[in-house]
């Protein structure tokens, strides 16, 4: 028995196998070609979630600017609510925590209220486009 829980531990996962043919001893160029493919098959299995995590930890670190958590001094000033002296009291490790936090809240709280909404906008046009 043993040995057949060894063989499974083992075997690659269908994502394992995506991501192990995508890269392999291929070129930069080739593995690159197949990223998108490989990053559809891990987003479909069921290391979505670990995945779609690593993908934002590396999109925080290489451009955080680009993070759809991303959060800076701009984005305070933006909002036309903070003074310059209070924004100027906000450390750069402050605005982070913010961003933190910001992720956090709409893994934990939105998510799944933004996925009815949108869900709801979708059927309610539906609905006006039938009845027109």
């Amino acid at each position: 028995m043993a040995d057949l829980e060894r063989a499974a531990a083992n075997q690659l996962s269908p994502c394992d196998s995506s991501l192990h043919d995508a890269i392999g001893t291929k070129s930069i160029d080739e593995q690159l070609a197949g990223l998108p493919s490989a990053l559809e098959a891990a987003l479909a299995s069921d290391k979505r979630e670990r995945v779609i995590h690593y993908l934002e930890a590396v999109l925080a670190v290489a451009a955080p600017e680009r993070s759809p958590f991303y959060v800076g001094r701009d984005n305070l000033m933006s909002t036309q609510v903070f003074s310059d002296e209070e924004l100027a009291r906000l450390s750069d490790e402050d605005i982070a925590e913010i961003g933190s936090r910001m992720q956090e809240h709409f893994r934990q709280d939105w998510f799944d209220e933004e996925i009815v909404f949108y869900a709801q906008q979708m059927l309610d046009g539906k609905e006006r486009a039938t009845t027109q």
